[in-house]
């Protein structure tokens, strides 16, 4: 159950303004010199420690830490988007561009920083909300309200 305060703190994020819609997606994902002009302004950085001195036991632990990071990476990617996970999909195939997928690596979503600090998307994707993907897409305040009257157990 919610307390007031908790309520108080969601007051503001019902007033935010509705995600743009489909059709505000650019026609076409950026062109290799656009990605090319941000990929070359940045520093890769490997890690690559040696994991030879490592037992079977841990090993496994540190692949199945690397593979709950992969779970959290996700989420955190489907929260800043409403269609990362589908942008994600389209990436991982054969014939997606490849600086585009280290784009979206580097960015944690289909939205970039360009090099004029502005954050527009870099995939053929609906431009950044202010409430990202956090509340479902398209929600309205009325429409919190009305469920909330409706279900006033949930407040």
């Amino acid at each position: 159950m919610k307390t007031p305060l908790q309520l108080l703190l969601l007051l503001p994020l019902l007033a935010l303004p509705l995600p743009a819609a489909a059709d505000d997606a650019p026609a076409t994902p950026w062109t290799a010199d656009q990605a090319k002009a941000i990929l070359d302004s940045t520093l890769t950085v490997r890690l690559a420690p040696d994991l030879a001195g490592l037992t079977a036991g841990e090993r496994r632990a540190v692949d199945e830490l690397l593979a709950a990071g992969g779970i959290f990476q996700r989420l955190y990617e489907d929260q800043r988007h409403p269609q990362a996970a589908a942008e994600r999909a389209r990436l991982a195939a054969p014939a997606a561009r490849a600086d585009l997928a280290t784009l979206f690596r580097l960015f944690q979503g289909p939205v970039a920083t360009t090099l004029d600090n502005r954050r527009e998307p870099f995939l053929a994707v609906a431009p950044e909300t202010p409430g990202k993907a956090v509340w479902p897409w398209g929600i309205t305040a009325a429409e919190v309200e009305a469920f909330l009257a409706a279900q006033p157990l949930r407040r």
